[in-house]
Formats: C-alpha cells, sequence, structure tokens
C-alpha cells in the first residue's frame, strides 16, 4: 500500500518507509499500559543495540483507525483482542505475531478525599449524580464498563448521570480532579495514581469480558523483524516482572 498521500500522518509514513533500515520503531499503545510499557522497553536489549521506539499511545479503538488511515505503525498493542482480530481480518496485520502481554481489572474510584462507594450499586445512589465512564465506542475501559453495569442493570439508569471520555486516562483525570463523583477505571491506572484517587472494591471479573492486552505487528512494518523480536521479548521474564510492578496481571 502507498503510504505517501496528502496530511500530516501520510507524510509522516513517507518519512518511515524514507527510513527503513534505520528508522525508530512505531508502537501504537493502548494508554492504559504506556506507563508499564515505557518502563519495559528501557531494559530492552540489556543496554545493548536496540531500535529507537516511538510511542503513540491513545484509545484502542482509536488507534485501530489510525491505523486504518495509514498512520506510522509498526507494533499495535491494545486493551482487548477485538482491534488486533480487526486487523488481521483485514490484512492489516500479521496472525501468526499475535501475543497476550497482560489483564487487568475495573475498579471504582473517587477523588482522594471523598467517600468510596461500599458496592458498584452504590453508584446509583444520589450522592454520585456525575459518574466517569470511558467511551464503549472509543476504548475497551468504555465496554468492559458497559458490560458490566448491563449485567447489574445499571447501565440505563446510570446513563443520564454518566460523563464518557474517549480513553482510559482521560476518565481517571476526571476523578482525580473531583469533576465527577465517581468514575470506573482500570486497576493499573488507580495503583499508579493512588495519591490522586481512592479505590473502592474491585468489579467482579465475572460481570464482563476478560481485560487482555495483545500485541501484533502490523503488515507492510518498516521494522517488522524488529518489531517481532520486541513483541516477543515483551513475553519474557524480565519483561513480565516490569509489568507486574505495575499492577498487571498474566494473561
Amino acid at each position: 500500500m502507498n503510504r505517501c498521500g496528502a496530511g500530516l500522518v501520510f507524510l509522516l509514513g513517507c518519512w518511515t518507509a524514507l527510513l527503513a533500515g534505520d528508522a525508530p520503531l512505531y508502537v501504537s499503545v493502548a494508554v492504559s499500559l504506556r506507563p508499564a510499557l515505557e518502563d519495559a522497553m528501557a531494559e530492552y536489549g540489556g543496554g545493548g543495540e536496540r531500535p529507537e521506539v516511538l510511542l503513540n499511545s491513545g484509545g484502542s479503538a482509536v488507534l485501530l483507525q489510525q491505523i486504518r488511515r495509514g498512520a506510522p505503525a509498526d507494533l499495535l498493542i491494545s486493551a482487548s483482542p477485538d482491534e488486533i482480530e480487526r486487523l488481521v481480518e483485514e490484512g492489516l496485520a500479521v496472525a501468526s505475531t499475535r501475543r497476550r502481554l497482560a489483564s487487568n481489572r475495573l475498579v471504582r474510584v473517587v477523588a482522594a478525599d471523598a467517600t468510596v462507594p461500599s458496592s458498584i450499586n452504590d453508584l446509583a445512589g444520589k450522592k454520585f449524580d456525575t459518574i466517569v465512564v470511558a467511551n464503549p465506542r472509543t476504548a475497551p475501559l468504555g465496554r468492559y464498563t458497559r458490560q458490566a453495569l448491563v449485567a447489574l442493570e445499571l447501565w440505563e439508569r446510570l446513563g443520564p448521570r454518566t460523563v464518557q471520555t474517549e480513553h482510559a486516562r482521560y476518565a481517571l483525570d476526571y476523578v482525580a480532579r473531583g469533576e465527577v463523583a465517581a468514575g470506573v477505571v482500570y486497576v493499573t491506572d488507580a495503583q499508579l495514581h493512588r495519591d490522586r484517587v481512592r479505590r473502592g472494591p474491585e468489579i467482579p471479573v465475572r460481570l464482563h469480558d476478560p481485560i487482555e492486552y495483545e500485541g501484533v505487528v502490523l503488515e507492510g512494518a518498516s521494522r517488522f523483524e524488529a518489531a517481532a523480536a520486541a513483541l516477543d521479548w515483551l513475553t519474557t521474564p524480565v519483561a513480565r516482572a516490569v509489568l507486574d510492578r505495575h499492577g498487571f496481571a498474566t494473561p
């Protein structure tokens, strides 16, 4: 596919192609995994030669759309297998390179000086008049949250009170700034910013699909071998230990 089209995204694609061989490794990663991935990639190669890694983070569904439109990317790491599956079906990713990297959980949070709801059903109370959730159309966090709330018959009841954000990190920021009464976020985000929010009990995993992060090398990647090697390395015990420190579980 000729990626040299109009617009900044396509110009970046041309630049990547021109630098093939010495180009950096472009990784599109779900925003909730970015801090852990930054730490993991800092250890990649043990100080030896490795490609420069450039990260682009956002909601997984948004990253999917960027890739479809030709944005430069060698590797996608999504917070859900759905985006990976779509790219494989569309011939935009190499199925044999798919790797499961980590899993996560959901938790309800409030601002650091607020009272945590003891039960997820408490969110239906008058005290929690605004609740932030990620948008199910742009972020897997939103899809998992909707599944859990639908299972508890709360999705429709809470609908008028909800504020939807593009991705997981924005949802956490809304809570931390006290702009909403409560929110549903990933456990790892709540742990990373535990000085900014208070967390309640986790939402039972039986209420939603398993939260699994998958990676895949993209078809036509300018650094295909480097991308495949980096993705394989992320399944090693060294990388696993970094993900564990950030609160991610083994998939």
